[in-house]
């Protein structure tokens, strides 16, 4: 700086990037990617030639010690001595002092001094009181002061202990959540506030700077409103990194420091998170190798803190971490897989991020797909189970992702403008807000500055500071079972809590039995209680309540209810009023047949049952075997009036359709109500079992492989269900439907009846149902289908629609330009005036113009921008079957497979004031906005949301309306016919079906019965493996070889080695040379769990466990997720097999360590009937 006028220029240019134009340091996003230039505030400071250069604050409560590390800078020329002396200040007075000996540095010289200090007169920091402090340093020489800094902090000392994390030596758990951001609005200190005020009301206290490190007034306001923070550095991903090249390690290196030095002294900063997702990119194996150097950096220079790497510790042995991290999935509430070792972070969790119907239909039905608001309270109730799970499993972390960007409603349609009067004040000066941009409304400092979403009351009871959890969720026993009531009370008041716990089981307003026990529980702990309820004497069907709370003199901290609906044991040897039925299977319903005295004749083969011994045939669990023609046996037997009764199966007995492992612990009713379930309802069809939501292997699931839903036959759906994440789910299963063929019928039930007949009352309500409805069942009346005009008739002949004329068919389907030809359409109004059903296709004005003619009504044709969806009015009979899945036809969704495609379903909507709406178009969601405006990316999603919905239902138009006809009806549908889509084909197949249209072949035709869902003829089609590994790399990979998270692969093992990948055609693996050890490595999806436990009756189950056989020559060890098999040594045979190997669903990790006297080793999965596992993905 010279005297005078100065000029600094500040050059602003892109990044460095490599040859492939990645770049030479970490990026972060969101803002990073929007904005350019100078981001946060700079000032120019003015220092003496010596001074201060720096300063590290360190508390201690463990030691009741303040540490402070100065680094003093002798710019000068000559040698110096100096005094520094440090001085604590709570508002401006100061209450301790301490100062170090004379300091001498030489000319030019930088020297760090440390000063430590007692002190037990501290007020601790925390969320509850974030006391902030002063430290004012000076550095005197002779008696004048020559340098002066002041440091804001506060006293607090962050840890571990086991599992959990503590503050100031108390647990402490963090609940929070964070927005993907890209204006410079929420730079704004208004923002911060009212972001941190909406925490707080939602019963959070923490964030995590998602994707860099954010400006310092987050960090200022959060040190100030006791809101805990997780510093992320700017490692998003890693596709944009040259992770080839030191030198951005280097950059990465300094990057790790210059967060430290910049942010140390900030309370609020608990952890550090070296990155996000990192997994990621382009080189995984970079990756794994290089970004744990990072980590220990930041331990190296800030012990005070935690580092840990935000949803990718997987990547890593997490035996070695101080914390591991898990983003998305059930996994996240720490069940079956964590051992509490250490502490679990949960990141991110919640599935509003894509918030897509498709995705959450355990918790919503086919509801969600006709309001946007209810797909998000599904999206919110999962979560906010998972939260319970997770806080009374003592998870560290839990954090939705999230409420503030993806939920809450922005009502701010108007955009405001700023003018600023001083521009040279803190923080950016931002001209404009776009409306509905901001998150908050921060220009209106003094209000909530938030519109809370659908989710933000279910996600903050979720986090009530004392809470409540029951673990068990089932709502049904028989009378003389004694259920099991496990809760959790859940502690995070901030103080101890002393009341009492009541367990109260009422009916009738009489209480039947209750419990109570003092309670004592601390700030952050929890206390798990297992009681047993009673058996509830009863002779007929009661309603009973379960109600846990727990109260003092002075309050109720919590109360949850638990509705019970016992049934008498009786019900269990209910004598059935039945004919003698014919059976089928391996004897796996013989205990229920003969505890209700229900004469049954066991067949030796499906080809000998005989409608004319009796029409009803019970065909038992996992009866039907693939490549059989049972198929062709049960198609002969239904057609002669046999009513069959089809149980649980792996293989399918419907040649063209699908079974598919989709094991959920809800289904949901969509037909039936008047007939099979008349007597059940949709609480009937949750959790069969003990097991809360969402384990790996649960006895609470209602099915685990549900049908596809079928194409053809004449079907009626009675219950529909899905389960998916990332794009993988919907509502295309069935678990329960009937097929009628011929003069009979089929039910196909994939409920887990059989194992569940004497243990839950609806496996036995629903087994009593379908012997009462098949043997009531009487054959409709059925119709061909006339079809005029210009209908797809190639379309109609892949539904196997029997096609007559238009004398004797009760159904006529025709293309509305018929109705442009006035003779043809009177003759064809009179006929459906005597009874019939007109289905009219495709209406446009003209038509609809003819047609209001004839009929006198004013038919409105509504042009609309192409439409993709279509919603039901209410629960027509007509639509029996038809979920609001058949009329979504957006299959583009997040993460769904790139093939997929939004199918067009009209640009013509109707309106006629005495027709009865069938199907409209969307009036509470915005789906079509959604997925093909491109509304879903998470910027635009409340800004357009808000646009369309905030004020009330949109204009709707229907898309199938029924007109009464005198003694018929119209129905005019702007469905059309799509070949290929199988929305089209099961609405119009079920519609037509609920019309009683004849069928020209069923769904058992066909040549074969099929796998349910092969994906591999029982063996992988190659493997990674390691030719003569030393032994360190053989230590190291053992360490991997359970998987770290089940949804996924484990990608530690696979990309963290030099691996080879082999082929190994039918099984087979070859070695190219000899070799004394072989590491083979590959990963399993099963499709559905392979777990011992209980089945009815005590009768072996072949499907549950798996067995591997291998052949070859040598010894082999083998592992599954970690647990060694017996040493196989394979001898004269040169085979041998591992047995009783026990698979979770999703992925689990395989390593063989082979030391081989041969050339190959062959391998095949099997169950204990030698059957290949079909059902096994390999990877």
């Amino acid at each position: 700086i010279q005297i005078g006028e100065n000029v600094l220029c500040v050059f602003c240019t892109d990044y460095q990037r490599d040859e492939n134009g990645r770049t030479y340091t970490p990026t972060g996003a969101d803002q990073m990617d929007h904005q350019n230039g100078i981001w946060q505030d700079v000032s120019l400071v003015r220092r003496p030639d010596l001074y201060i250069d720096d300063i590290t604050i360190r508390t201690s409560v463990r030691q009741n010690e303040l540490a402070v590390i100065a680094v003093l800078n002798n710019a000068s020329k000559r040698d110096r001595v100096v005094t520094p002396i440090l001085q604590v200040e709570d508002q401006f007075q100061p209450v301790l002092s301490f100062s170090s000996e004379p300091v001498r540095l030489e000319a030019g010289q930088s020297r760090q001094v440390i000063l430590t200090r007692e002190w037990s007169a501290y007020q601790p920091w925390s969320p509850q009181n974030p006391k902030l402090y002063t430290l004012c340093s000076r550095l005197y020489e002779k008696e004048g002061v020559l340098d002066e800094r002041r440091d804001r902090f506060g006293f607090r000392e962050v840890w571990i202990e086991g599992h959990r994390l503590l503050l100031n030596g108390e647990p402490i758990h963090l609940f929070g959540e964070w927005c993907h951001k890209s204006s410079m609005d929420s730079f704004r200190p208004e923002y911060v506030r009212q972001w941190y005020r909406m925490l707080k009301e939602g019963n959070m206290n923490y964030i995590r700077t998602h994707t860099y490190p954010h400006p310092q007034v987050w960090l200022d306001l959060a040190d100030e409103m006791g809101i805990l923070v997780s510093l992320e550095s700017a490692w998003f991903f890693t596709h944009g990194q040259a992770l080839d090249k030191e030198e951005l390690w280097k950059n990465a290196d300094q990057h790790v420091r210059d967060i430290i030095k910049i942010n140390k002294n900030h309370p609020s900063i608990i952890l550090w998170s070296v990155g996000n997702e990192v997994r990621w990119g382009w080189n995984r194996n970079l990756t794994i190798q290089k970004m744990p150097r990072l980590r220990k950096l930041y331990e190296e220079l800030d012990p005070t803190r935690i580092p840990y790497h935000d949803g990718d510790s997987s990547l890593w042995d997490e035996r070695e971490q101080p914390l591991i991290s898990r983003h998305y999935g059930l996994e996240c509430t720490g069940e079956e897989w964590w051992d509490q070792s250490k502490p679990l972070h949960v990141g991110e969790v919640g599935k509003w991020h894509y918030g897509q119907p498709i995705d959450n239909l355990i918790w919503g039905d086919d509801q969600i797909y006709s309001s946007f608001e209810a797909c998000h309270r599904s999206i919110a109730l999962e979560c906010a189970d998972l939260a319970e799970q997770a806080r009374a499993n003592e998870v560290s972390c839990f954090f939705p992702w999230n409420l503030s960007g993806l939920d809450n409603w922005r009502p701010w349609e108007t955009e405001q403008s700023f003018e600023w009067d001083d521009y040279t004040a803190p923080y950016p000066k931002l001209l404009r807000s776009a409306p509905y941009s901001s998150e908050f409304a921060w220009w209106q400092p003094n209000s909530s500055g938030y519109e809370p979403g659908p989710s933000f009351e279910i996600m903050s009871h979720a986090f009530r500071p004392f809470a409540v959890f029951v673990r068990e969720k089932r709502g049904q026993a028989f009378s003389d079972q004694s259920l099991r009531h496990t809760f959790t009370l859940i502690n995070d008041t901030g103080g101890t809590v002393s009341a009492w716990v009541e367990v109260t089981l009422s009916a009738n307003s009489a209480v039947l039995w209750q419990k109570k026990e003092p309670i004592t529980i601390r700030h952050g702990s929890t206390e798990r209680y297992a009681w047993q309820l009673p058996e509830i004497k009863t002779d007929s069907l009661l309603h009973v309540l379960v109600e846990t709370r727990v109260f003092n003199k002075a309050r109720i901290f919590d109360r949850v209810e638990r509705r019970l609906v016992i049934l008498p044991k009786s019900a269990r040897n209910a004598k059935m009023a039945l004919p003698l039925i014919q059976v089928y299977g391996d004897g796996s319903m013989s205990p229920f047949l003969l505890k209700h005295n229900i004469q049954a004749l066991r067949l030796q083969s499906l080809a000998d049952a005989d409608p004319l011994r009796s029409r009803i045939l019970l065909v038992e669990k996992n009866a039907i075997q693939a490549g059989t023609r049972q198929n062709q046996e049960l198609e002969a037997f239904i057609m002669r009036g046999g009513r069959v009764i089809l149980l649980e199966q792996s293989a399918s007995v419907f040649p063209s359709l699908a079974i598919d492992t989709k094991p959920v612990e809800r289904v949901h009713i969509r037909g039936g109500q008047s007939g099979l379930l008349s007597e059940l309802n949709d609480d009937d069809f949750q959790y069969w079992g003990d097991d809360p939501y969402g384990r790996i292997n649960s006895d609470s699931w209602v099915v685990i492989k549900p049908y596809r839903k079928p194409e053809i036959g004449d079907n009626t759906i009675f219950l529909h269900s899905g389960y998916g994440d990332f794009g993988s789910g919907g509502l295309l299963w069935t678990p329960l439907f009937e097929t009628r063929i011929g003069s009979g019928l089929l039910i196909a039930c994939q409920l887990r009846v059989t194992e569940k007949i004497f243990d839950h009352p609806t496996a036995l309500k629903l087994m009593y149902a379908m012997l009462h409805y098949a043997a009531a069942w009487q054959l409709p009346e059925k119709t061909d289908c006339a079809v005029l005009g210009d209908i797809d008739t190639h379309f109609l002949d892949a539904l196997a629609i029997s096609r007559g004329d238009t004398v004797a068919s009760q159904v006529v389907l025709a293309s509305a330009d018929i109705m442009n030809k006035p003779s043809l359409a009177h003759d064809l109004l009179k006929s459906i005036a005597r009874g019939k059903t007109l289905i009219l296709q495709n209406l446009d004005a003209e038509s609809a113009q003819s047609l209001g003619k004839v009929l006198k009504k004013y038919i409105q044709v509504v042009p609309v921008d192409t439409i993709f969806n279509l919603v039901r009015w209410d629960d027509d009979i007509l639509l029996e079957g038809i979920s609001n899945q058949e009329t979504f036809w957006l299959d583009r969704a997040q993460y769904s497979p790139p093939q997929n495609i939004n199918q067009p379903m009209t640009t013509k909507l109707l309106r006629c004031r005495s027709a009865e709406p069938l199907l409209v178009s969307e009036h509470d969601s915005a789906w079509r906005e959604f997925f093909t405006l491109g509304a879903n990316a998470e910027f635009y999603r409340m800004p357009v949301m808000t646009h369309l919905l905030w004020k009330g239902e949109r204009e709707y138009a229907s898309g199938l309306l029924r007109i009464p006809w005198e003694q018929g009806e119209i129905l005019l549908c702007q469905i059309p016919f799509v070949a290929g889509n199988h929305h089209a084909a099961v609405f119009w197949n079920q519609l037509l079906a609920n019309l009683n249209v004849e069928r020209t072949s069923s769904l058992l035709s066909g040549e074969a019965t099929i796998t349910g869902s092969q994906k591999s003829d029982g063996f992988p089609q190659a493997v990674r493996c390691l030719i003569n590994p030393s032994p360190q790399m053989i230590e190291q990979v053992m360490s991997y070889r359970s998987p770290i998270e089940y949804r996924l692969p484990n990608d530690g093992l696979t990309d963290g080695f030099p691996w080879q990948i082999v082929a190994t055609p039918l099984g087979v693996m070859k070695l190219e040379q000899a070799a004394e050890n072989v590491l083979i490595t590959f990963q399993i999806d099963p499709g559905r769990p392979r777990v011992l436990q209980q089945v009815v009756g005590g009768l072996p189950d072949p499907e549950q466990q798996t067995m591997l056989s291998l052949r070859g020559q040598g010894h082999v060890a083998v592992f599954v997720n970690g647990s060694k098999h017996d040493a196989l040594e394979l001898g004269v045979k040169g085979e041998a097999s591992a047995a009783d190997i026990d698979l979770h669903q999703y992925w689990n990790t395989v390593v063989l360590h082979w030391q081989p006297r041969g050339q190959s080793l062959s391998m095949l999965w099997h169950n204990r009937q030698r059957q290949p596992e079909l059902e096994f993905e390999f990877q």
